[in-house]
């Protein structure tokens, strides 16, 4: 999803729209995602594909289909923009946010405004406070807005988080906890600690058998430490 939002400014004009609106649908169908399906990118591509009216106007397109008929049965198996309905439904309120204040265009929601206030506004519409830090983390990386960020503070940051420092991963129903030592950790930019972190999640110190001996934050893991004298 970075590659597809970073240099969009570069492109035409009429494709500009087209690539922030599609960017953002894609950071918002990681919404409580609880089983490996396929890239959201992939399933906005589908989406598009498939619903050609929706390419160039999609959030006032959701928008004008009557929200009953976009949380019907009939509409979700059409779609097929996720797996879950959750995902699916809370797309209209947030296509009603950005239609009205914004004119449908993803771009003015971050166009020249700093990391918190993109944040806030992400928050307002309805993206969720995990996702909005995560497409303000996306903006950042690209240069498109300025300032401190928080990771996303998702499972595999509670875990990697809470065991190397707490000695036990921490639960993803209190994620400002792990944002908070994030904030003490790299207090000029804790975003920056998302990236290596998510990795070590889910590369090395994964749920149920942590590869402990290729972590480079094993001799400072409260984890590792403490399991290495039982």
């Amino acid at each position: 999803m970075w590659g597809a939002i970073c240099g969009y400014d570069k492109r035409p004009e009429t494709e500009q729209k087209h690539i922030a609106n599609a960017f953002l649908l894609a950071c918002l169908l990681d919404y409580r995602r609880r089983d490996k399906i396929d890239d959201p990118w992939n399933a906005v591509y589908k989406f598009f594909e498939n619903g050609p009216e929706f390419r160039d106007d999609l959030w006032r397109k959701i928008y004008e289909t009557p929200e009953e008929e976009w949380r019907s049965d009939f509409a979700f198996r059409r779609h097929k923009l996720h797996r879950e309905r959750p995902p699916h439904n809370r797309l209209w309120p947030i296509a009603e946010a950005i239609t009205y204040w914004f004119d449908g265009d993803a771009r003015l929601i971050w166009k020249d405004k700093d990391a918190f206030s993109t944040l806030a506004r992400l928050h307002w519409i309805g993206a969720g406070e995990q996702i909005s830090r995560m497409i303000v983390g996306a903006l950042k990386d690209c240069g498109y807005v300025k300032g401190k960020g928080d990771p996303k503070a998702d499972v595999r940051i509670c875990r990697v988080i809470g065991r190397s420092i707490l000695g036990e991963a921490i639960p993803t129903s209190r994620p400002f906890s792990a944002i908070r030592i994030c904030r003490e950790i790299h207090p000029d930019d804790p975003w920056e600690l998302d990236g290596p972190l998510w990795l070590l999640g889910e590369k090395t110190c994964t749920s149920i058998a942590p590869d402990c001996d290729r972590c480079y934050l094993r001799e400072r893991c409260a984890y590792f430490q403490k399991n290495r004298t039982m």
